[in-house]
């Protein structure tokens, strides 16, 4: 993939380099933490069953970043752990009050600065 995008009222069209494109996309199968494809992703690694850890190769600005995340069938909620560096993210069974639980076909993106 070039990284190049084709929207018209982008400042950049290479993604990452504008605060209206992606700065961290990934889609991974859970239990096995098979990345399919990603974009300033260095890693995803199962810190706890059902909760996984993505790790960026370029470090964002700021720890106040907007993030989308879910499975296949459910919305994922992300814990409370955004730094510069990573986010985790996880699927409760019933609500945040749930056990974590293994997950696959997961997709997150970031957007911020």
């Amino acid at each position: 993939m070039s990284g190049i995008i084709g929207t018209s009222h982008s400042k950049s069209k290479v993604i990452g380099k504008s605060r209206d494109t992606a700065k961290v996309w990934v889609h991974f199968n859970g239990p096995a933490e098979t990345v399919d494809d990603s974009y300033n992703v260095s890693s995803v690694s199962e810190i706890a069953t059902g909760v996984y850890q993505v790790s960026f190769k370029e470090n964002l600005a700021n720890a106040t970043y907007a993030v989308v995340s879910g499975d296949y069938y459910w919305g994922i909620g992300l814990e409370n752990n955004m730094t510069t560096s990573s986010i985790r993210t996880t699927r409760r069974t019933n609500g945040d009050g749930g056990a974590s639980q293994a997950t696959s076909n997961v997709s997150l993106i970031v957007f911020g600065s």
